[in-house]
């Protein structure tokens, strides 16, 4: 049984057939990239694994299981554009992930299971090249930075799946992360 399995999906909107037959398996670990023309489907496709657009016909599954219809912790993603909190530094957008799955209602935690969020997220700023940017704001940041920080808030959760939506189009060649580093970070749990 594949990691995740695409099955004859199809996706319409109203008259408008956007993707037709689709058919995917994936291992795990695997790294699979989608290239073609602006409007041809990537990023339907992506919110439809993501659990944000309803499949027409077909179905997709994660590990022998339907996805569920809702966006989860599964499923990380990076969008074009960017997805921080302007009124948080770079560690508290990092961290605000777990310290809300820890306290769903304050939203901030204190103590042992601080000290362990905040070591978590700075060795995830520290893969992202971040450190010099710890405690600035995202508008004190450039666009590569604050994709860098993108791709770190949506690492900090260890989804299961990670899609990137042109995550790399505002990075220099030299601070994309590359599919070893992002491989050493999961190990086998990402696509």
């Amino acid at each position: 049984m594949s990691f995740l399995s695409v099955k004859n999906v199809y996706k319409s909107y109203g008259d408008n057939l956007v993707l037709e037959r689709l058919n995917l398996n994936v291992e795990r670990g695997e790294f699979i990239s989608m290239v073609g023309a602006s409007g041809c489907g990537k990023s339907t496709f992506l919110n439809m694994l993501l659990g944000k657009e309803a499949l027409s016909k077909g179905e997709i599954l994660l590990e022998g299981k339907s996805l569920s219809q809702e966006p989860d912790a599964e499923r990380g993603i990076v969008f074009q554009k960017y997805s921080v909190f302007p009124h948080l530094t770079v560690l508290q957008n990092i961290m605000i992930a777990d310290e809300f799955s820890q306290a769903p209602l304050l939203g901030w935690t204190f103590g042992a299971t601080n000290k362990k969020i905040k070591q978590k997220a700075l060795d995830f700023i520290s893969i992202v090249g971040l450190t010099a940017a710890i405690n600035k704001y995202p508008n004190e940041l450039s666009g590569g930075m604050q994709q860098r920080l993108a791709i770190a808030q949506a690492l900090m959760k260890s989804p299961k799946i990670l899609l990137l939506d042109e995550p790399f189009g505002a990075l220099d060649p030299g601070s994309a992360p590359t599919c070893t580093s992002l491989s050493t970070i999961f190990g086998n749990k990402t696509t």
